[in-house]
């Protein structure tokens, strides 16, 4: 998937392999009961097993551009501008709170320690989170790292203005979990 130019994405690169080995071994039970004689209920098994691996695990991510702050989860899109976010914190996942009182968990990123310094090295001339144009500095992974990097570009934020946070639900991972439960149905009534 290409990104816009002047946006940068992280994910942990875990779970993003972990997505895409399950999405391979779901594809390959789906084509192995799909092939085989009394398979049915394994086609429908790797059918889900490979949605629910795409969606859980590879396709959440966070991505920062010069105006806003964008959560991908498993099937909505949040974006908040770098104005409405309150403070950020991390106890299981990063969870991102903003001037209205909500708070949107991150999927794409679990809490961990940072691995190393490189993890907490901010990119531009500034110390700033925010991408400026080509720039291609790796962003970090880790909880901690991305919680204090918010955290500071959000400091000066004024907590009486509406956060302006929209949400979008997303076509295509909301199909396939439908698929996901469909083949459930499926599979048990056949």
């Amino acid at each position: 998937m290409s990104q816009p130019s002047g946006v940068k994405a992280t994910r942990q690169r875990f779970n993003v392999y972990i997505g895409w080995i399950g999405v391979v071994i779901g594809a390959l039970l789906a084509v192995a009961g799909a092939f085989s004689h009394s398979g049915r209920p394994m086609l429908y098994f790797g059918a889900v097993f490979a949605a629910l691996s795409f969606c859980v695990m590879a396709r959440p991510s966070l991505r920062f551009t010069a105006d806003a702050v964008i959560v991908s989860n498993v099937v909505r899109e949040v974006t908040l501008p770098w104005e409405g976010i309150s403070h950020t914190d991390s106890r299981g996942s990063l969870v991102i709170h903003d001037n209205d009182g909500g708070r949107t968990t991150v999927w794409a990123i679990g809490s961990q320690k940072a691995r190393s310094d490189r993890d907490m090295q901010t990119s531009g001339a500034a110390g700033s989170w925010r991408p400026e144009p080509g720039s291609l500095v790796e962003l970090p992974t880790s909880s901690r790292a991305l919680r204090e990097a918010i955290n500071a570009e959000t400091v000066d934020n004024p907590t009486g203005t509406p956060s302006g946070k929209s949400v979008r639900f997303l076509p295509f991972p909301t199909a396939l979990m439908v698929l996901a439960v469909v083949c459930v149905v499926v599979g048990i009534l056949a």
